[in-house]
């Protein structure tokens, strides 16, 4: 037979005095926000909607080709790496400064279909939400993408600086739309 000590007898009663079981300091879990709306104090938003204008340089823009499984250059701008980064920079400066980002994006995105448009907007959720149909969760996004637009305000342009592991395909220029 079990015989408990009177130490461990008087915490076990202890807690059982003091309700649920649950420390007084722990936090209450909070409430699942309404979608597009922020999530907890840090004001993070579960959804957000954006456009990009990807400026990409010689031999950064690859993806896998499903058919031989090889990585291939999906965009040979030709462009040096460094012209890359100039153009980004004035891109960047022209949104910000109120031009026209869907005109700015058709002008300069090397982000384009098979058919020569630019790429749509990007739908996105948190992990921790359920995603609609035509979402991708954050964590299927570049660590760079993935870091900024969830920061962003509505209608706020950004940078992700090209990083060979963050933001592989050059430098992306960003508008949270929703």
């Amino acid at each position: 037979m079990f015989r408990a000590r009177p130490a461990v007898l008087s915490v076990l009663l202890l807690l059982a005095a003091c309700g649920d079981g649950e420390p007084s300091h722990a936090p209450a879990k909070p409430e699942t926000p309404a979608k597009g709306e922020p999530a907890g104090e840090t004001g993070a938003p579960t959804h957000v909607v954006y456009d990009q204008i990807l400026i990409a340089f010689k031999g950064s823009y690859r993806v896998m080709n499903p058919n031989t499984h090889r990585e291939e250059i999906l965009s040979d701008t030709g462009r040096p790496q460094e012209a890359a980064r100039e153009l980004a920079a004035k891109v960047l400066d022209l949104a910000r400064s109120g031009g026209d980002f869907a005109a700015l994006k058709d002008a300069y995105t090397d982000a384009r279909g098979k058919d020569g448009s630019p790429s749509g907007l990007i739908h996105a959720a948190l992990d921790s939400v359920r995603k609609e149909t035509y979402e991708i969760y954050r964590s299927t996004l570049y660590p760079g993408p993935a870091s900024v637009v969830f920061r962003l305000k509505k209608d706020e342009v950004g940078l992700i600086e090209y990083d060979p592991k963050r933001c592989p395909d050059g430098w992306l220029i960003v508008k949270r739309v929703k």
